[in-house]
């Protein structure tokens, strides 16, 4: 199989995975899901090892956002890393999140249309 091939198929499979029976979802609704997602998030500071230097300036402490989402028992994280290019602290992405809440934990199945 060369390069190409590979590609070919593994797109092929990738998003046959998204393809979903609705009633196979309908099903799913009524047996795995509440629905709800709870959101917290917390500032916290990375001080990192060496500096951080771009033609913007240097960072040995950077401000991030640790995010948690859970739902059903599950427990996810990611993070919200601020962009000073664009003026953004990790207060004002906190801010971001807040103001989205009501999006982000309303049931998922209220999408589905």
């Amino acid at each position: 199989m060369n390069r190409q091939e590979f590609f070919k198929t593994s797109g092929t499979l990738i998003a046959s995975s998204f393809l979903v029976n609705p009633l196979s979802a309908r099903r799913l609704k009524k047996t795995i899901s509440s629905g709800r997602v709870k959101i917290t998030t917390t500032i916290y500071e990375l001080h990192l090892r060496q500096a951080w230097t771009l033609s913007r300036g240097t960072w040995d402490i950077r401000r991030n956002v640790l995010v948690r989402l859970e739902r059903d028992g599950l427990v996810g994280y990611g993070e919200a890393a601020p962009i000073p290019r664009y003026e953004e602290s990790a207060e004002s992405n906190q801010a971001f999140i807040a103001q989205a809440r009501p999006i982000l934990e309303k049931d998922l199945w209220e999408f589905d249309d």
